[in-house]
């Protein structure tokens, strides 16, 4: 399997636009993206999920890295996980349904925005609910690193960029950080 091409450009037409509902799970193609999305995001330094927009395809859905924590992740099968266990890998259609009032400010990059990074504004933590590759519903409450990767990665299934919730933007050029 090959390393998928990225979409790159704050103003590039596929990660500007808002991503379609996935239906048919039983689609072959489906299964293949999901794997292609995996073993991209295995093979890229510095990456913690991948979104289908990213990778060119308008579906809504994202993979994450596995050894991130899930601190009372609801399960496919309903079982409540214990702090520490692996998290859900593959988000379809996912959406926040609750989320903290408070809000941090947070260092944030993107794979599709080489050289950049900003301060976000995001939630402490969501209350997520999606799909697996398999169409099964489950909810996960994120903390922390986690809760920002998901914010992050349902913007992109929605044609927002973090540079859209930027406070300050900054350059890495020759090893040194220059403000925007």
């Amino acid at each position: 399997m090959a390393k998928l091409a990225l979409e790159t450009g704050k103003s590039n037409k596929i990660l500007r636009t808002e991503s379609r509902t996935v239906s048919d799970f039983s689609d072959p193609d489906l299964r293949k993206l999901i794997a292609e999305m995996e073993e991209t995001l295995r093979l890229t330094e510095n990456a913690a999920g991948l979104a289908a927009p990213q990778v060119g395809k308008n579906l809504r859905l994202f993979v994450i890295i596995p050894e991130l924590p899930a601190k009372g992740a609801r399960l496919p099968d309903g079982q409540e996980s214990a702090p520490g266990k692996k998290a859900p890998t593959v988000f379809i259609n996912a959406e926040i349904v609750k989320k903290s009032q408070k809000e941090l400010r947070l260092d944030e990059g993107c794979l599709s925005l080489p050289g950049l990074f900003g301060i976000v504004k995001r939630a402490k933590w969501v209350k997520v609910q999606a799909q697996d590759e398999f169409g099964k519903k489950f909810k996960l409450k994120a903390e922390g690193f986690l809760s920002q990767l998901i914010q992050h990665e349902i913007d992109h299934l929605n044609g927002k960029l973090y540079v859209d919730r930027a406070e300050k933007m900054f350059k890495i050029e020759d090893d040194k950080i220059k403000e925007l």
